[in-house]
């Protein structure tokens, strides 16, 4: 005999050994053999088959409920582990640019990004992070700036010279009001 006529009369062998009355566990369940009394899937687990002896963990990047017969990718911003019944939200200072992510990547230094994000910010000029994964951009420190946006370090004026009020550029120091000018100095000693 031919294989293929074997199969099929294997097939035929065991759709006759099935009770007409046997019930098929659907999709999002499973049972003994594959038929009832069935159970559904658990959360974070699916089954797209009819007639399934057990339900497969999602994978990662994605989730299901109670009885699923597929998994739902993760929305960007958020990341999920194999068997998750949900999403997490990525922590500050870490995205995910797309769907189905199983993890969550550290924003550059000289960016940050707030909890849930899929996309990182550049630092505003003024302001830097300077290492990776930051979830909060610091202002310059007293005397130094940085002049464009996404700085991951600022700049020391160089002396004579302070910061803006915004620490974005260099200044010339002001002359403090009470000092004498040079033109009163020699009023007053000549």
């Amino acid at each position: 005999m031919r294989l293929s006529t074997l199969l099929f009369t294997a097939l035929l062998t065991l759709v006759a050994a099935v009770p007409a009355s046997a019930q098929f566990c659907p999709p999002g369940s499973f049972g003994p053999g594959g038929q009832a009394p069935c159970t559904p899937c658990s959360p974070g687990f699916f089954n797209p088959v009819v007639g399934q002896t057990f339900c497969s963990a999602c994978p990662g990047g994605t989730f299901s409920l109670t009885g699923s017969a597929s998994c739902t990718n993760c929305p960007a911003g958020t990341y999920s582990l194999p068997g998750s019944a949900s999403c997490t939200p990525c922590p500050g200072g870490f995205f995910s640019p797309s769907p189905g992510s199983g993890s969550c990547s550290p924003c550059p230094a000289g960016s940050f990004s707030s909890p849930g994000s899929s996309i990182c910010s550049l630092c505003p000029a003024g302001s830097y992070s300077p290492s990776p994964g930051s979830g909060a951009c610091l202002p310059c420190p007293a005397g130094s700036i940085s002049s464009t946006n996404g700085s991951s370090q600022c700049t020391p004026c160089p002396p004579g010279m302070v910061p803006n009020a915004s620490r974005t550029q260099c200044v010339e120091a002001p002359v403090p009001s009470d000092s004498p000018s040079w033109g009163r100095i020699k009023t007053i000693y000549r």
